[in-house]
């Protein structure tokens, strides 16, 4: 079982007075797992989760009632860890359900139909990572690969969005592109210089978005990368 609720406060220079943005969450969802298969070389592995999100923002003491949500519903996933030589691939195949549980109420773009508070959702996740040595040298690589598949109008919480630290690199995050659908490859080369405690990071990303209204966007791909010397 995992619970947390979280409060913040953005104060906004407005024309003849500073504004306050607040707003506040709770989250609290419950998890099963059981493991189907085990061996030396492999896993494979079942997992199950029912949750409830609840949050509301104001603009100083006045609550913002389109952006009230309060959702649940469950995810049901199936992982699989497969060691192959000194590489370890790991996928992930999740279904997400949204479902008027727990005093859930509809999200206000659905009276709009232009999202739901009952989406479903469909993930498909594989990460392939080890070391390898290129002119003597000791690299090591890791490549991931996400995409999201959804035939239903999402709400701004549940859509994929690209460009930024953990999705498309080479992007600060505070402009991305974001619909019901979408897929981002990363990857990433990891040289350990000859410095003691020094490596030097190469990672190269694309991202795609699409589904509806996303022909209004400023664009639906993107590319980054990110050339990085950390110790």
């Amino acid at each position: 079982m995992t619970a947390s609720h979280y409060d913040y406060t953005q104060t906004i220079a407005g024309l003849n007075q500073a504004i306050q943005y607040r707003g506040k969450s709770k989250n609290l969802s419950v998890q099963l797992s059981r493991v189907l298969h085990r061996n030396a070389d492999q896993k494979t592995g079942l997992n199950g989760e029912i949750y409830r999100r609840a949050s509301r923002n104001f603009i100083d003491n006045t609550e913002i009632d389109v952006q009230r949500r309060e959702t649940a519903g469950w995810k049901l996933g199936l992982s699989h860890q497969h060691y192959i030589g000194n590489a370890t691939l790991d996928a992930r195949v999740t279904y997400q359900q949204g479902m008027r549980w727990f005093g859930a109420q509809p999200a206000p773009e659905e009276y709009r139909n232009e999202g739901t508070a009952l989406p479903k959702i469909t993930q498909f996740s594989a990460t392939l990572a080890g070391p390898l040595t290129l002119f003597s040298q000791p690299f090591s690589y890791q490549t991931q690969y996400l995409r999201q598949i959804s035939a239903s109008p999402l709400t701004p919480q549940d859509r994929f969005s690209i460009g930024g630290r953990w999705t498309v690199r080479g992007f600060d995050g505070e402009l991305t592109l974001s619909a019901d659908r979408g897929w981002y490859s990363r990857n990433e080369l990891d040289w350990q210089i000859p410095l003691k405690g020094q490596s030097l990071y190469l990672a190269m990303d694309y991202g795609e978005v699409g589904g509806r209204d996303s022909d209004a966007l400023l664009g639906k791909h993107l590319a980054g990368s990110a050339l990085v010397l950390q110790p």
